[in-house]
């Protein structure tokens, strides 16, 4: 999409496929509504773990 654009070129997209991957990922799992209580409790403690987990680091 960017190429086609003429935002990046050839020698920019060779340049992001040779970087080494660094782990990171995103999950993009199922929508959790306002109204799925059970969902926002288990995003809350992920959230709150993953906090003091890094405050522990």
């Amino acid at each position: 999409m960017l190429k086609k654009e003429d935002k990046i070129n050839d020698a920019i997209i060779e340049n992001m496929l040779s970087w080494h991957h660094s782990g990171f990922q995103v999950y993009i799992g199922d929508r959790i509504y306002p109204s799925d209580k059970i969902g926002l409790g288990n995003l809350t403690r992920y959230i709150v773990r993953a906090f003091f987990f890094q405050e522990r680091i």
